[in-house]
C-alpha cells in the first residue's frame, strides 16, 4: 500500500533473514530503503489508536443516551436497549437492514411454492444472507466483537442450510446447524473485550455520579486488577 500510493518509481523487494525491505529507486539512481516490519509495526498501533477512538465514541454516546433518558426522554428510554447494542448510534441502521433481509428470505420462501424452479427463491436467500454477513464481516457494527463474529457465522450458516435444502444435502444443513455453536463454545474461551472492559469501568466510574479527578486513577487500577 505504501508502494502503490507514494513511489513513482521502480521499487526492490529483498528478504534478508526473514525481515523484508522495500529498497525505492530515486529518479538519478539512488536507493532508500524502507523497512517493511517497522511500517507494519506503525500500522498496527494506528488500528489500535482507531479502535481506541471507537470506543471512546461508543461510551460518549451511551453518557449522553443515559443522560437523556434521565431527563425523561421516553423515546430514548424505549430505544435505549436496542441502541446499546450497536457500537455508535450511526450503526443501528443494522436492524432496519436485518428487518428487510428477514422481509426478503419469508417472501423467497413462499414463492418457492408457486415456481417450478426452486433455484430462483434459492439464489435469492443466497444473496441475501450474504450480503448480509459481508455488510457485519466488513463494518462490525455491533458493539462486543463476539456478536458480530457470530453474526457472520450465523449467516454464512444459513446459506450452507439454504445450499442443503437446495440440493437435498443432509450434511450440510445439519453442518450449519453446529457452526454458531462451536463459535460460541469457542468465544467462552476469551469471552471478555476492550470494549466490555471500557463499558464496565465507564460504569463503575459512574455509580457516584459524574467522574472526578481520581477517575484516572480508578481506571488504572481497575485495568491492572483485571
Amino acid at each position: 500500500a505504501y508502494v502503490a500510493m507514494l513511489q513513482r518509481g521502480s521499487v526492490l523487494v529483498q528478504v534478508r533473514d526473514g525481515n523484508w525491505t522495500v529498497a525505492f529507486f530515486e529518479p538519478n539512481g539512488t536507493a532508500l530503503e524502507l523497512d517493511a516490519e517497522a511500517i507494519m509495526a506503525q500500522f498496527k498501533i494506528e488500528s489500535e489508536k482507531l479502535r481506541h477512538h471507537s470506543i471512546t465514541e461508543m461510551l460518549l454516546e451511551r453518557f449522553t443516551l443515559d443522560e437523556q433518558v434521565r431527563e425523561g426522554d421516553r423515546f430514548l428510554r424505549g430505544a435505549r436497549e436496542t441502541l446499546q447494542k450497536y457500537s455508535t448510534c450511526r450503526d443501528s441502521w443494522m436492524e432496519l437492514m436485518m428487518k428487510l433481509v428477514t422481509v426478503a428470505i419469508v417472501q423467497a420462501v413462499a414463492s418457492s411454492t408457486a415456481t417450478n424452479n426452486p433455484l430462483i427463491p434459492m439464489c435469492k436467500v443466497l444473496a441475501a444472507v450474504l450480503a448480509v454477513a459481508a455488510t457485519v464481516w466488513s463494518v462490525q457494527p455491533y458493539a462486543q466483537p463476539q456478536v458480530n463474529d457470530l453474526q457472520v457465522v450465523c449467516f454464512l450458516g444459513l446459506a450452507l442450510a439454504t445450499a442443503g435444502f437446495g440440493y437435498h444435502n443432509v450434511f450440510l444443513s445439519r453442518f450449519a446447524l453446529l457452526m454458531p455453536m462451536v463459535l460460541a463454545a469457542a468465544q467462552q474461551m476469551q469471552p471478555d473485550s476492550p470494549e466490555s472492559l471500557a463499558q464496565r469501568l465507564w460504569e463503575a466510574l459512574m455509580k457516584n455520579g459524574m467522574p472526578t479527578e481520581s477517575a484516572t486513577t480508578s481506571i488504572l487500577t481497575k485495568r491492572q486488577s483485571q
